[in-house]
């Protein structure tokens, strides 16, 4: 399962990588810590999954998810952030999102999410 990571934080970059390198079978593809960058990996690394922090710069990221899926609609878009609450999460999924998760309390049920759904595309 191929991934992109995007956080305009390298050390949140760095610990995803980490974290998901456990997985058997999920690669790292791809990261970008701006818009520009997110959009260049996601169109020429066509991931399996898309790991996208709501608050990097300078465009919004409902506008960079909304614009990720129409160029990928294939990827699943997750959303990984501090920024929670149920209006930013309704409009996430509306735009696009499977997953909507908390950066700071989540980190354990994302990384059961995409083991799962790992094993599922791993059976196909």
């Amino acid at each position: 399962m191929k991934i992109v990571i995007v956080d305009n934080s390298r050390i949140v970059r760095e610990s995803l990588r980490k974290l998901l390198s456990k997985i058997d079978g999920v690669g790292i593809v791809g990261q970008a810590d701006n818009w520009v960058s997110a959009m260049e990996v996601i169109a020429t690394q066509r991931p399996d999954v898309v790991l996208l922090d709501i608050s990097i710069s300078p465009m919004n990221s409902l506008d960079v998810l909304a614009n990720a899926v129409i160029l990928n609609p294939q990827s699943t878009f997750i959303i990984l952030t501090d920024h929670v609450d149920k209006q930013t999460e309704r409009e996430c999924r509306r735009r696009g999102a499977k997953y909507f998760f908390d950066k700071n309390n989540d980190i354990e049920i994302l990384l059961e999410t995409l083991g799962a759904q790992q094993r599922t595309s791993a059976q196909a």
